[in-house]
């Protein structure tokens, strides 16, 4: 059997990584900013990174290298189930509300007459 000769520029398997002389450009301040901004307003990372069009563990090392913590996604996760739970509090309002002017309106609202149109 005939040796098989790889056509130019194919190193093989596993030869990707010798090869990667041209990662992609460092971060800019403006996406740093951007992170620290989508991150620390509820995005996890792989939201960020998806935004940004960057990978997860690039964004996760800058959140690193900024000290951004766990903690801020404590945090963050907290705030986030505290507005859900007013949200929950003002539809319980809503929904309340509407209960009573639907009692209201069947106590008040006369009923029709045989040969009365009924238009609502």
């Amino acid at each position: 059997m005939k040796d098989e000769k790889k056509p130019l520029g194919d190193p093989g398997i596993g030869a990707h990584h010798a090869t990667n002389s041209n990662p992609r450009e460092p971060l800019t301040k403006e996406e740093l900013d951007r992170i620290k901004c989508l991150f620390s307003n509820g995005m996890g990372v792989n939201e960020v990174a998806r935004e940004l069009k960057r990978s997860a563990s690039t964004v996760s090392r800058a959140l690193k290298k900024m000290k951004i913590s766990k903690a801020v996604g404590v945090a963050r996760a907290g705030r986030l189930l505290d507005q859900k739970l007013n949200a929950s509090q003002d539809l319980r309002k809503i929904h309340d509300r509407a209960i009573q002017i639907l009692d209201k309106l069947r106590t008040e609202t006369p009923e029709p007459a045989e040969n009365t149109p009924f238009w609502f």
